[in-house]
């Protein structure tokens, strides 16, 4: 019909011609049709698929022992009524049947002029069952999975005897500290306030406006930075790498997956590791360095570099950094803050599904790290662009000693939620974003 009308013939003769116009007319109809199930909503379609439901539904509901929180009360009523009919053989319709648990989408379809769709209740039902375990609301006592969360946490009885919480038991008690601690924070700021002796602040029409808080430089810093580079002598990476490894010992964190050995060549290791830190690959460190060839660094990298190991290794360089005396001058590595980076993946590949529009349309990853007061980074993550920061906070605290020995953190408002604030709070942490 294109190929008659840009030539300027006769577009019904083209019709005729080609496959006439009653298969023509067949084509028209397919394809409304189908342009009529894209447009529509799937749950339209979803009680196609209630014969299949069938076969097992009976069955999973009579082996499974469903249990639920407060929130999953209408949804356990429901289940204890179909069980019901589902031992009494009836499948018929019912206009008395349970529909508290029902979402809006689905009440508008259940229950029509005529009463409730036994079929969509029950296909409904089924759904609300798979959300509810997936949330947490329902769990099965027999299951390892979808297990009551209350069985993750361990009994009061036992942490009172064993555990030292920075936090009372009784949660009365310290939201009552809590409120305390605020109001005696509310006067202090009003009567600093009042006598205009706020820090970079002030109270206008009752609102407390603060203002940026400006580096504080002494005179004559940069010119003593920039004297003090021109008098360190040139040093090349690899002799660093080496030195360090002479004192700390850093290499042997990298051992054997087999055998547990650090790995004997510490040239190579140091190789592979520099690679990875300047991101070149380990080709192009076999062709700069001609020790090694990309095939020896290659077995270097898949039977000793490993995730555990740069934790390891980086362990010990960051107590070998407090150890040193110009560390004090810096901090007491009491205080760290914690922030992601975003870095773009090569192409889309395994990484199509972690765009993060804050970066742009890119995929790629974001690596968060911690770093204390004393410029240590003790503790890097790769986590997914799409991520939420919030609980990687506590990751970095909890499973590094220097993470442990840290009293006050700061993050930015990607790290804030109310339960990072809470467990915080438990674990003696003192939580200070900048919201």
């Amino acid at each position: 019909m294109l190929g008659a009308r840009a030539a300027s013939r006769s577009v019904g003769a083209a019709v005729d011609r080609s496959i006439g116009w009653e298969a023509f007319a067949r084509l028209v109809g397919d394809a409304g049709a189908l342009t009529g199930k894209l447009d529509a909503d799937p749950v339209e379609f979803i009680v196609d698929g209630y014969a299949r439901f069938r076969r097992y539904a009976p069955r999973l509901l009579s082996a499974l022992s469903l249990k639920g929180g407060r929130n999953a009360a209408p949804l356990l009523e429901a289940v204890t009524a179909l069980r019901a009919l589902n031992a009494a053989g009836d499948t018929g319709a019912h206009a008395d049947l349970p529909v508290g648990f029902l979402r809006q989408k689905w009440r508008a379809r259940v229950i029509g002029k005529e009463g409730i769709d036994r079929r969509l209740w029950e296909t409904a039902l089924l759904f609300g069952i798979r959300d509810g375990l997936r949330s947490g609301d329902l769990w099965i006592e027999e299951s390892r999975r979808h297990r009551a969360f209350s069985n993750a946490l361990v009994p009061t009885s036992s942490v009172a005897a064993t555990a030292r919480l920075a936090v009372p038991f009784d949660p009365d008690e310290w939201i009552a500290g809590r409120k305390a601690a605020l109001a005696r924070a509310f006067a202090e700021v009003g009567e600093t306030a009042s006598r205009g002796a706020l820090p970079n602040g002030m109270i206008e029409n009752g609102a407390l406006r603060l203002e940026k808080l400006e580096p504080s430089e002494v005179e004559g810093a940069d010119a003593l930075i920039l004297d003090l580079y021109k008098r360190m002598p040139m040093v090349r990476i690899t002799d660093i790498l080496l030195q360090t490894d002479d004192v700390i010992g850093f290499s042997e964190a990298f051992t054997d997956l087999r055998t547990g050995s650090p790995c004997r060549d510490r040239i190579g290791l140091l190789s592979v590791i520099l690679a990875n830190g300047i991101n070149i690959g380990i080709s192009k460190m076999a062709a700069a360095t001609g020790a090694h060839s990309f095939w020896e660094l290659l077995r270097i990298a898949r039977w000793h570099v490993e995730e555990d190991g740069y934790a390891r290794a980086l362990a010990m360089v960051v107590e070998a950094q407090a150890a040193l005396p110009m560390t004090r001058f810096w901090g007491a590595g009491a205080s760290a803050s914690s922030d992601g980076q975003f870095f773009s993946a090569s192409g889309q590949g395994e990484a199509m599904n972690l765009v993060n529009a804050r970066y742009g349309t890119d995929p790629g990853l974001k690596a968060y790290s911690h770093v204390s007061d004393q410029y240590a980074p003790f503790a890097v993550q790769t986590i997914p662009a799409t991520a939420s920061e919030a609980p990687y906070i506590l990751d970095g605290l909890l499973m590094t000693d220097a993470g442990c020995r840290v009293r006050e953190h700061y993050a930015d408002t990607g790290g804030f939620t109310d339960h990072v604030f809470a467990l915080c709070a438990i674990l003696g942490f003192l939580f200070a974003p900048r919201i």
